[in-house]
């Protein structure tokens, strides 16, 4: 029997909304839109924190480039962890933690500027001279040079380098050329002028214009070593290269005499032997003295040969020496000065010995000239 009371069952039919359908499973309540609301509500809010705990997830990963090492450090207490040395690489480190970051590649400083410094007493010999009754002095110079350092990769030289400077490039730079500027000045003060020309044309080291094992454990006290040292170039004042010529000359001029000394002992030693075997025996003289005449010839061609060196040289320099004081004159200039040069030499030479002086016009082309002219 029908009650008029009862209220009717909701009816389904396929061509029904999406709102109906969520509706069918009410029954009896009246859902309206609350049916549908309730599971949007759970999407979205799903959806927000799916997004929040990628974002987080993300947020918790640390990464190191190439060419960079890194410590650990608290984001909140900015509190820096020693446990660890981190390479290149992503790392977990958490929300509230990251990386303090530092180069570890090489680092370049060019010192182009700086005091001049000193170098020791120069004796005969090249060597510093010692002797405090000398009046010797020596010579002043300055050190063009690149220093190549980096970070030690060690967890004691990030915790000291972070510790002095907080991984500063600017300021681990300005120590290390400070301290480089004043190696190259106290350095030289131990060595003469041609013990470090001497070295730096052998090509050996550094030794004598900077302390590289002084200037390395003064970088290690802050986290950092030496690389390399790269000197470009030794420049000294006019006076100081004039003295240094001299003094190249005159060990030239020294090594000559010392050959001709050795020369002359050798030959007398040569005559005292044959003439104590020509007492003995005639024809052993003969072979003996043949030998040591030989053996004469042999450094007398050597020295011939050494002299002609020695000439080379001086007439190098010479022009090299034109060339820095005369820096804007060209090849041909520079020449007729040396030929000047070489010209008064000569005449100097021949002066004493002659009351009569032959030029030729064609050897000397200037003082033909400065001849016509006065």
């Amino acid at each position: 029997m029908h009650d008029p009371y009862q209220r009717p069952r909701p009816q389904y039919n396929v061509g029904r909304s999406n709102n109906d359908d969520c509706c069918s499973d009410c029954e009896d309540i009246d859902c309206g839109n609350d049916c549908l609301g309730v599971p949007l509500v759970f999407v979205i809010g799903g959806f927000i924190i799916f997004t929040i705990c990628l974002i987080l997830l993300f947020a918790s990963f640390g990464h190191i480039k190439e060419g960079e090492l890194g410590l650990l450090k608290s984001n909140l207490t900015k509190v820096v962890s020693y446990e660890r040395v981190y390479t290149p690489g992503y790392y977990y480190v958490g929300l509230n933690r990251g990386f303090e970051k530092v180069s570890s590649k090489v680092q370049y400083i060019n010192i182009n500027e700086g005091e001049y410094a000193w170098t020791c007493p120069e004796s005969v010999n090249g060597t510093c001279d010692h002797n405090e009754e000398s009046n010797n002095v020596g010579v002043t110079l300055q050190i063009i040079f690149t220093i190549q350092y980096r970070i030690l990769d060690s967890i004691e030289g990030l915790q000291q380098a972070y510790n002095r400077y907080k991984f500063n490039a600017d300021a681990v730079a300005a120590h290390v050329k400070t301290t480089a500027q004043q190696n190259a000045k106290q350095t030289p003060q131990y060595f003469s002028l041609s013990e470090i020309i001497d070295e730096q044309k052998n090509g050996t080291s550094t030794d004598t214009l900077i302390d590289k094992a002084e200037l390395d454990a003064e970088l290690q006290s802050f986290g950092y070593m030496v690389e390399d040292i790269l000197i470009e170039r030794i420049e000294l004042d006019g006076e100081a290269a004039d003295k240094y010529l001299q003094t190249d000359l005159r060990r030239y001029e020294d090594d000559l005499v010392q050959k001709q000394e050795e020369a002359a002992v050798i030959r007398r030693e040569t005559e005292r032997q044959v003439t104590a075997i020509n007492n003995e025996a005639v024809a052993d003289s003969y072979v003996i003295e043949a030998v040591a005449d030989a053996y004469v010839e042999r450094l007398e061609a050597e020295l011939s040969v050494y002299a002609k060196n020695a000439n080379i040289l001086a007439t190098e320099a010479l022009i090299d020496a034109l060339h820095v004081a005369f820096n804007e004159a060209s090849e041909v200039e520079i020449m007729e000065m040396m030929l000047v040069v070489q010209y008064i030499d000569q005449m100097m030479k021949i002066g004493p010995s002659s009351d009569t002086v032959f030029v030729d016009d064609r050897q000397n082309k200037l003082f033909v000239d400065q001849i016509s002219r006065n």
